[in-house]
């Protein structure tokens, strides 16, 4: 038998309610902000000589963790 706890609401604090909901990534980074982990790659490319690039950044959002609990839904 699987368990699973319901996501905890923060009032007044969105993003920690996503991070709550295992909907946020931060890449950790250093004390002059170089990068220590994987950046994340976004949807979409741009051009570059010789082909596409993927855009990258440090942070990642992703709502639909937090789509599939009513409770954090009605929150929203």
């Amino acid at each position: 038998m699987s368990t699973y706890t319901i996501p905890k609401v923060v009032q007044g604090d969105d993003l920690a309610t996503l991070v709550n909901c295992e909907g946020y990534y931060s890449c950790p980074t250093d004390v002059e902000g170089r990068p220590l982990g994987p950046l994340v790659r976004y949807r979409g490319t741009y051009e570059v000589d010789g082909g596409e690039e993927h855009y990258v950044g440090l942070e990642y959002f992703n709502f639909s963790k937090a789509d599939q609990w009513p409770t954090i839904l009605g929150y929203y």
